[in-house]
């Protein structure tokens, strides 16, 4: 499981196994970008059971095994805090070319 890297960033990271296929993913929330305003938790299948917004008025992701990996709570993100990461090689590559 990866460190936070300072605390401008959370990151939460799960294995998920399904039919004998593993996918290593992460939900990283940049806490320097977050307004706190729940899109995530609203855009969310899985919302209430994924997101939450803490005393701190940022959004952070729990229990990562609810999660489709549909990435809707990034795509919805106003000031794109979101980051929800795949593992696979075209996944790597294509954030890499949207930076």
């Amino acid at each position: 499981m990866p460190v936070c890297t300072g605390l401008q960033k959370s990151s939460l990271q799960i294995i998920l196994t399904a039919n004998y296929n593993v996918i290593n993913m992460r939900i990283e929330v940049d806490k320097e970008k977050c307004i706190g305003c729940g899109k995530c938790r609203e855009a969310c299948p899985k919302g209430p059971k994924i997101w939450s917004i803490g005393k701190d008025k940022k959004a952070k992701a729990s229990h990562l095994e609810y999660c489709h990996v549909c990435i809707n709570c990034a795509s919805r993100c106003p000031v794109d805090a979101i980051r929800v990461i795949r593992d696979g090689k075209e996944d790597e590559e294509a954030f890499k070319k949207s930076e």
